[in-house]
């Protein structure tokens, strides 16, 4: 182990189970003093809880001798556990960071139908239902431990109290060696889509006509938080130019292979409404002929983000003077900016302890000294 130790390899360290089988399942150690034995391993067969429940309520009345209204209710929820983080950055190797899942669910309708005369009858209709997920952490074990860790993230944003996931590379022969990813999530996370409609029909029927004419109108939401890793994924591979041959030493000792992070994760609020005139004539030609006829008419608004939050990249709004720049760390008047060639990312990562950060400069983001 080495001295001074890393907290951020501490931390991750502290996300790796203890081997609970010795029988070479793995298989067996290839060179040095322990070959032929066979590899400790982590094995598990967990099976987990799902529950579901559901509450249908329904009121039919007459209002009157023409009019009737009807009206439904329905609310169910079902929640479960899935093995590491749902719709995560990687298939999780372990089972010690996994996903509560709740997803309750309401749904109504009202329906009024009113018979003015004979040959008179409009039938109205209201309806709402929601649909919900939550998503969250089965346990703390994610969280950065009382005191932090020493990692220099390229944003300050807390790392969303989270450990980095992290993703150990294949080395076959030696201790871990099959390699392994552990994602600590994107947690807390939670959807909604929200819809109203309302439908207006009207019946008439004159002589060998009956005749349909209404509306349709839906308006629709899509409330849904990203899914990004604010607290970043680290990688640790054989083939970086910084490794010790061993991705699991590669983590112990901090040399790291590459870092992603993403700055935050918004919340966005989709909204489109939908609007359907209608008319139809079912005509009665013959006692052998009847003609369907109609027309609707299908009217789309336009689907947006209720707080413009959400945009596409276009090349021709691009300035490069208004790009971050990236500097060396300790260069105290910006002056030895780092220049990224076209088509070409910057990928990099660090840890802030002097003695442990590998042989790549350290960046930091600003902005090109005036």
């Amino acid at each position: 182990m080495p001295t001074p130790f890393s907290t951020t390899s501490g931390a991750l360290l502290g996300l790796i189970p203890h081997a609970n089988n010795f029988a070479g399942v793995n298989g067996t150690y290839q060179t040095g003093q322990a070959a032929d034995n066979p590899l400790p391993s982590y094995v598990a067969n967990p099976s987990y809880p799902t529950h579901w429940r559901e509450e249908l309520i329904r009121v039919d009345h007459n209002l009157t001798d023409n009019q009737r209204l009807t009206f439904r209710y329905i609310h169910d929820t079902w929640g479960t556990v899935n093995q590491g983080p749902l719709w995560g950055q990687y298939n999780n190797t372990f089972d010690n960071t996994n996903t509560n899942f709740t997803g309750p669910t309401t749904s109504f309708v009202a329906r009024l139908t009113s018979n003015f005369t004979p040959s008179l009858l409009n039938e109205f209709v209201a309806s709402y239902t929601d649909d919900h997920i939550f998503l969250s952490n089965t346990n703390g074990a994610v969280n950065i431990p009382q005191g932090g860790i020493d990692l220099v993230p390229l944003f300050a944003n807390g790392l969303g109290n989270k450990i980095p996931a992290f993703s150990i590379g294949a080395t076959n022969g030696v201790a871990l060696g099959g390699g392994f990813d552990v994602d600590t999530g994107y947690f807390p996370w939670k959807n909604a889509n929200p819809t109203y409609s309302y439908r207006d029909i009207v019946t008439k029927i004159v002589r060998n006509h009956t005749l349909f004419f209404g509306a349709y109108f839906v308006a629709a939401q899509k409330n849904q938080s990203s899914s990004l890793d604010v607290q970043g994924q680290l990688t640790f591979a054989s083939d970086s130019q910084f490794t010790t041959g061993n991705p699991f030493a590669d983590m112990l000792v901090s040399s790291v292979g590459g870092y992603a992070q993403d700055q935050k994760n918004i919340y966005y609020y989709d909204r489109y409404k939908i609007l359907e005139p209608f008319f139809q004539d079912d005509w009665r030609v013959t006692r052998k002929l009847t003609l369907n006829l109609g027309m609707r008419w299908s009217i789309y608004g336009r689907y947006q983000e209720k707080q413009n939050q959400e945009f596409g990249f276009s090349p021709n709004a691009y300035s490069a003077s208004a790009a971050p720049s990236f500097f060396p760390l300790g260069d105290p008047d910006n002056s030895q900016l780092l220049n990224v060639g076209p088509g070409q990312f910057l990928l990099t990562a660090w840890f802030s302890a002097a003695n442990l950060i590998p042989p790549s400069p350290a960046l930091q983001v600003g902005r090109p000294a005036a």
